[in-house]
Parts: structure tokens; C-alpha cells; sequence
């Protein structure tokens, strides 16, 4: 490892972002972790390791204060960690000349309903959508555009939080009811809620790394989803895809050309899609690491991880151009599935035998344990946690996965 000489700032480092700062310190980097919430998460306060940096800077609204914060740490550049931290690390990275991701187009990467303003400018395809706080508008032009089922969302959440289906005017009502003017998990108020025609076709995942405007695939990941009893629809699981095929060559180009118009340039980006009739669209695409992100599946399976290659894009982008001259090629085959639970009460023992006999697993990562209150699950943030498989043989994954379906209500028992 470098001398660590040199210095960066993380905003809101947490989920896979907290593996930033290990990654950082392999060239020579300390790091600065600038906190926008107030009052963190219980998972994200659990991801955030402090030792790890050289402060942590609580961003009370005062940019001008954090901004001299930085300076005095002479910081080289300024990166997200975590939805929230988009726009800040924007704002920080222009105000201190650093290299950064277009900074006209910086809500464009956050606002969910002026991302798909921006495609449909630049004649990409891009989803039907109205973004409004009158539930008439939105019933009127859901007559007029498109058919039901309409999703309905936030237009700046992550982590599927109040994402929706709805196949009928009294379903998006009630929904439009609960959501509007809450405060959302990412810390805003949803004054104003996006719906969106319902797009048909398979899902898929696009993560990237980007430096100078070039962007170079990391992983792609075909997505299957499922509806909750609540209404609410969440992952059911992610599977490692090869970088080559006639969807995955559509999917690059066509993402290639989305990250251009939204003016990344440098650094991580997760991106979820749907191929269609009319080929693949946007569902949306964060300026930030995939959260599902493990190193230890993607090196086993790659050779490499999005958070490295992020790291390498700020820190070492010499070594990144040697790393990236060939497309990725898969070692062995993975899936990531998330749990999701039924019931609510406290937990009184988790059942974590229940992955001893399975073949692929390389490892799970649970929110809840023993005394913890376990909820219904409605949302990824809601989810109470993720299993990792990995094999050569994917027949092996899939055995493991209906294991895992069969026994999941097993997992928590609560009282």
C-alpha cells in the first residue's frame, strides 16, 4: 500500500460505497466522509465505518462552511457514495474546480421525471411519464397517453421505496394519498410524485465506470421482480450476465449514449433497464455504485468490481485504461437474491442453518437479528437482507435459489 499522502472527500458513503475508502487507501489516499443526513438510517449508520476516514463533516445547509471544510484537507476530488450524495458532490466538485460529472446535468441525475425529459430531448427511448401533485392531471393524462396498469413512484427515492403498480383509477388514488408530501427515505419530500406508463419486457441491470466521457461496462445483470401483497414490487433476484449478446450489444450502445446526454463523465454508475419491442429503456440510472454491490462475488466471478474500477477512474486512471482494454469475461456464474419477509414482530431467533447445505453460497448479509423488529417488506430498503450465490455450474445456483424460496419464511421467527 502508498503512503497515504494524498486526500478525497465521500459523500454519504454507505451501503456499497463503504468499501470505497479501503480501496482508495491501496493508492495512497485518506479519505473525508461528508454526512447530508441528519439522522442516519439504522442500516446506513451500520455501513459506515469512521475509523476508516479522517473525519466525518455533518453538512448542516451551509455550503460555503463545508466547502472551506474541504479546502483546508486539500482534497484532490469529491465523489457520492449513496443516492443523497449525488447532488452535493456535484456542487462541491464545481465550487472546487475538481474533475466532475456535467454540472448543468446534475438534477438530470437525481430527478427521476427530468431524467426521462432529458432522453426524450435527445430523441432516446425513454418512458411516457408526468410528474405532478394533482391527482386529476395525472388521471386525465393517463386517459389520454397510455393504459393501465401506470406505476407511480417518487421522483427522487431509491431502493424501490413507494414504487407501485396500478391497474385501476382507485389503486393510483390511494396510492398518490399515501405518498404525496412524505418525507422519503432519501430525505425528501415527495411535493410532487412521477407515473409512468407501464413499460413491458425483461429487466436488466447496466453498471458502469466512467472517465473523461469514456465508459467501460463492469457488469451486466438480467433482473427479475416480483409484486408483494402490499402492491409493492422489489427484486427478486439479479443474475450475472455475459457481456456478449444481441440484448447485452443493444443495451451498451444504448447506455452509452444515456450516460452522454446526462453528462457522466467519471466514476460509477447503476443503471436499470427494460428491453422492449422498441429495443431497451430507461427505467432509471443513479450516478453511483450498484448497492448491491460485494467485491468478493464480482472478483471471484470477474477479476474485477465497480467499486475498484470507480476508485481507479479518480485515483489511478493509468492503471484503469490497462484493466479495461477487453470486455469482461465470466469466470463463474452468480445471483443475488433478496430475502423479503411476510411477517412483522420481534425477532426471537433467525434460522441461518437454513443456508448450511447449500452448494453456491458465498455468503448473505442479513439487517435483522435477534431483537431487532423485523417489518413486512415493502421496499428494498425494507428487505431484510441479500444471499450471494456463486458456482461454475449454474444448475447448482438454481437448485440453491428454490432452496432458499422454499424455506424463506422460515428464516425469522418472531413473537
Amino acid at each position: 500500500m502508498q503512503p497515504l499522502t494524498k486526500c478525497c472527500a465521500i459523500v454519504d458513503a454507505y451501503s456499497s460505497a463503504r468499501f470505497y475508502p479501503i480501496y482508495f487507501q491501496q493508492h495512497g489516499y485518506n479519505c473525508v466522509h461528508v454526512q447530508t443526513y441528519r439522522n442516519l438510517p439504522t442500516d446506513f449508520k451500520k455501513s459506515l465505518d469512521e475509523k476508516l476516514y479522517l473525519d466525518n463533516l455533518k453538512f448542516d445547509g451551509n455550503i460555503d462552511v463545508l466547502i472551506e471544510k474541504l479546502r483546508a484537507y486539500q482534497i484532490d476530488f469529491v465523489l457520492p457514495g449513496v443516492e443523497p450524495g449525488v447532488i452535493l458532490s456535484d456542487k462541491l466538485s464545481h465550487a472546487l474546480n475538481l474533475k466532475s460529472n456535467v454540472f448543468a446535468l446534475s438534477e438530470a441525475r437525481r430527478n427521476k421525471y427530468l431524467m426521462g425529459e432529458t432522453l426524450r430531448k435527445n430523441g432516446l427511448n425513454h418512458i411516457k411519464q408526468i410528474c405532478s401533485n394533482d391527482l386529476t392531471q395525472i388521471v386525465d393524462w393517463v386517459k389520454l397517453n397510455t393504459t393501465w396498469p401506470v406505476i407511480i413512484k417518487p421522483v427522487d427515492s431509491a431502493g424501490s421505496e413507494g414504487v407501485h403498480l396500478c391497474y385501476a383509477e382507485n389503486q393510483l388514488a390511494q396510492y398518490f394519498h399515501s405518498l404525496l408530501n412524505q418525507i422519503n427515505l432519501m430525505g425528501c419530500c415527495n411535493e410532487k410524485l412521477l407515473v409512468q406508463e407501464y413499460v413491458r419486457g425483461d429487466e436488466y441491470i447496466v453498471d458502469s465506470v466512467s472517465y473523461k466521457g469514456s465508459h467501460y461496462v463492469t457488469d451486466i445483470w438480467a433482473g427479475r421482480k416480483k409484486q408483494l401483497d402490499s402492491g409493492c414490487i422489489i427484486y427478486d433476484f439479479e443474475e450475472l450476465l455475459p457481456y456478449f449478446g444481441k440484448v447485452q450489444d443493444e443495451m451498451v450502445g444504448y447506455m452509452t449514449q444515456v450516460r452522454d446526454v446526462l453528462g457522466i463523465k467519471y466514476g460509477a454508475s447503476h443503471a436499470e433497464l427494460k428491453y422492449t419491442d422498441r429495443g431497451p429503456v430507461l427505467i432509471e440510472v443513479g450516478a453511483r455504485l450498484h448497492g448491491l454491490l460485494l467485491p468478493d462475488v464480482h472478483q471471484e466471478c470477474l477479476g474485477h468490481d465497480q467499486a475498484e474500477f470507480s476508485c481507479l477512474s479518480y485515483a489511478n486512471p493509468e492503471v484503469l485504461q490497462e484493466k479495461i482494454k477487453s470486455p469482461y469475461a465470466i469466470k463463474k456464474h452468480a445471483i443475488t437474491l433478496t430475502l423479503s419477509s411476510s411477517k412483522a414482530g420481534k425477532i426471537k431467533k433467525v434460522n441461518q442453518h437454513i443456508f448450511d447445505k447449500l452448494k453456491s453460497l458465498k455468503g448473505f448479509f442479513l439487517k435483522k437479528n435477534v431483537g431487532d423488529f423485523l417489518t413486512n417488506t415493502i421496499d428494498l430498503i425494507t428487505a431484510p437482507g441479500y444471499v450471494y450465490l456463486v458456482h461454475e455450474d449454474r444448475n447448482i445456483i438454481v437448485q440453491d435459489y428454490d432452496e432458499i424460496q422454499k424455506n424463506m419464511n422460515h428464516l425469522f421467527e418472531v413473537e
